[in-house]
């Protein structure tokens, strides 16, 4: 039992004779006396279910590391701060566990599986250029960052592909929150180490013989490791120590994710950029030709109407290949492409990319409503978005980098530490519908059918040259802010509320 393992070392630990005069050793004790105890609590509060054990016995080892004699030695102390931040990544793993268990990198690796690849060419030789062929004797890592669905998991696919081959042993290992550092280590020591493959023994082995297993084995040996779908939550420290780094012919790992990676030494990290127009269409056009399995024609009528209907993709490879396979079935059942592209589904993307706000802190989920009021690929300044959030009554301090880090903003330009940012027109989507739900947000616009609803508290109006004469003062008694997106005397005929 975990429980009793723990419970035994609090007790060694308070058994241990410290002599008065050694202070340093009397607080490292008191002090991992106080860290098992929040392990023990938090184990025996834990609803356990199956998968949890790789994470528990994870737990375990994570308290021998704060229990070992060499604590008292100043040569051997392990850094107190990595260990609880690990003993602390791990438990909100495991608190966290099974909530997204539809990975939506799934997505991504469908989309490789079909081989429909479009606009990854340049970003293919640069890094294999940089990364992957350069000559080097050490180990080296690189990360692929970009908001989900954007082709991560794709472009890590393209460059294994052409790249893996020059090393000795490889690996790709898909890791989701749900993911124990035990199962990663299984993974990686099943397709690195000849004759474990499929073995049932790894099961029974605790993180320590994994780690002394992968280590021995890849000594003096190059190799090709992907970690694919990093969590945020997932403390990467601890899997990349596993990795010698010494004695080496030049070894890299790869990590895609969608939030920077910073608790290790990145050599450095490719964002990736959705799509323009042009490329769209081919990535369209290609899994159209696919599904139809015929290579469709299209008119430069058409074609301007499907770029069109496009743009509300956002650029991202996810949610092109969706609406294509939608097309391509709505084809195959007899309905013409002029038909077609007159109208876009996108509710299965927005699915996908709506864990983005719900893994969001409750502190920043308000910060990220209020990018519902800027207009569709906007360039949105730092400077405005802090003011927005300080009207009303946010705290803004380092709210648009936090965004930037976890690839829901996209910086367009960095000047003297202030960013212009750009939003995906999908995320905007998201913003705009959690906003109406959760802060009586609206978006009028004049030249559409709308007319303002009843306890509205926040509203947009989209307005062209024509003067505006929907507002009344019955209309706008309840509002908080009212945001205009347009020019001319629009501000002529508004009400004196």
């Amino acid at each position: 039992m975990a429980e009793a393992a723990v419970l035994g070392m609090i007790r060694d630990l308070e058994s241990m004779d410290v002599t008065r005069a050694d202070t340093f050793a009397s607080v490292i004790k008191l002090r991992n006396i106080e860290l098992l105890k929040e392990i023990l609590d938090f184990l025996r509060d834990l609803k356990r279910e199956e998968r949890l054990k790789y994470f528990i016995a994870g737990l375990v080892d994570l308290a021998k590391d704060a229990t070992g004699v060499e604590i008292f030695d100043y040569r051997y102390c392990p850094p107190f701060k990595s260990i609880k931040d690990e003993i602390e990544m791990t438990k909100m793993r495991m608190t966290n566990f099974g909530a997204d268990e539809k990975n939506v990198g799934d997505e991504e690796e469908a989309e490789e599986k079909e081989e429909v690849v479009v606009g990854l060419e340049k970003d293919v030789k640069k890094l294999l250029d940089r990364a992957i062929f350069k000559k080097s004797n050490k180990l080296e890592i690189y990360s692929i960052k970009g908001m989900t669905g954007i082709g991560k998991t794709t472009l890590a696919r393209q460059l294994y592909k052409a790249g893996a081959g020059q090393f000795q042993r490889r690996a790709w290992v898909s890791i989701s929150s749900g993911t124990s550092n035990k199962e990663i280590l299984m993974k990686l020591i099943q397709q690195m180490v000849e004759g474990y493959e499929g073995d049932p023994s790894l099961e029974e082995m605790d993180n320590r013989s994994l780690q002394r297993i992968l280590r021995q084995n890849l000594q003096g040996l190059s190799y090709f490791v992907v970690l694919d779908k990093i969590p945020e939550e997932m403390c990467v420290r601890s899997i990349f120590n596993v990795f010698p780094s010494q004695g080496l012919t030049g070894s890299r790992l790869l990590l895609t994710s969608r939030y920077d990676i910073t608790t290790t030494k990145v050599e450095y990290t490719h964002e990736m950029k959705a799509l323009n127009s042009d490329k769209s269409w081919q990535l369209f056009s290609k899994t159209i030709n696919k599904y139809t399995s015929n290579e469709n024609k299209f008119s430069k009528e058409l074609e301007k109407k499907g770029k069109e209907m496009l743009k509300k993709c956002g650029g991202l490879p996810m949610a092109i290949i969706d609406v294509a396979r939608q097309k391509a079935k709505q084809r195959l059942s007899g309905i013409d492409w002029e038909e077609l592209f007159d109208s876009i589904d996108l509710c299965e993307s927005l699915k996908l990319l709506e864990p983005m706000y719900h893994q969001l802190e409750e502190r920043i989920k308000p910060h990220f409503l209020y990018l519902s009021i800027f207009k569709e690929n906007a360039i949105i300044r730092e400077e405005k978005l802090e003011q927005i959030w300080a009207a009303n009554g946010l705290d803004f301090e380092q709210v648009t980098e936090d965004f930037a880090n976890r690839s829901i903003l996209e910086v367009v330009k960095l000047h003297f530490e202030r960013r212009k940012c750009r939003l995906n027109p999908l995320l905007l989507m998201i913003s705009i519908k959690k906003a109406e739900e959760e802060m009586g947000f609206e978006i009028l616009r004049i030249n559409g059918n709308n007319g303002p609803s009843q306890n509205v508290r926040h509203r947009v109006i989209h307005c062209g040259r024509d003067k505006l004469n929907h507002l009344t003062n019955e209309d706008s008694k309840q509002l908080i802010s009212l945001i205009f997106h347009g020019g001319g005397g629009y501000l002529d005929d508004t009400s004196s509320s």
